[in-house]
């Protein structure tokens, strides 16, 4: 069975994917606890998830109604078959929502360096980049985002079953 995806339907499904993500984002992040020692101008830990749970969901909102603008407008201009870039938009959407799924499964298990850096690289490697390019590029960005959230900002990121000290 040969599935694809016009661009209005990939449109339409990321952003229904964000949509429920930003969702989600928002739901769990209303039981985030406010510490009792934080002043009123202090905006918590709820302010980030917050944001972007909101950033999220009006980007998916924004992809869905683009999606569904374009396939009610194609409706009334109909084309031809899908051609073969098509197919690969799809593939490759297809492959990033697997990808995205087996990293968040991993994380508890490799934990959020190790799944991140896998993770970003495939992202990178597939979009053409060089694989020394991908990966001294993700690198790069797994150690600043160690440094500072993990020793400026002092949040605990998950380390894993395995327990790497990185």
């Amino acid at each position: 069975m040969n599935t694809t995806f016009d661009k209005s339907s990939r449109q339409t499904l990321s952003g229904a994917v964000w949509l429920i993500l930003g969702l989600l984002a928002l739901v769990l992040s209303m039981d985030i606890k406010k510490p009792g020692f934080a002043n009123n101008q202090d905006p918590g830990p709820q302010f980030f998830p917050i944001l972007l749970g909101v950033l999220m969901t009006t980007g998916g909102v924004a992809l869905c109604g683009s999606g569904l603008f374009a396939k009610w407008k194609s409706a009334t201009h109909p084309s031809g078959a899908l051609n073969k870039t098509e197919t690969t938009r799809t593939k490759a959407l297809l492959g990033f929502l697997l990808g995205f799924g087996a990293y968040i499964f991993l994380i508890p298990w490799l934990g959020f360096t190790l799944s991140s850096l896998g993770f970003g690289f495939a992202l990178v490697w597939m979009q053409g980049s060089r694989w020394y390019v991908s990966g001294s590029m993700i690198l790069a960005l797994m150690i600043g985002i160690k440094l500072l959230f993990g020793m400026l900002f002092h949040v605990q990121l998950p380390e894993g079953v395995i327990g790497f000290p990185f």
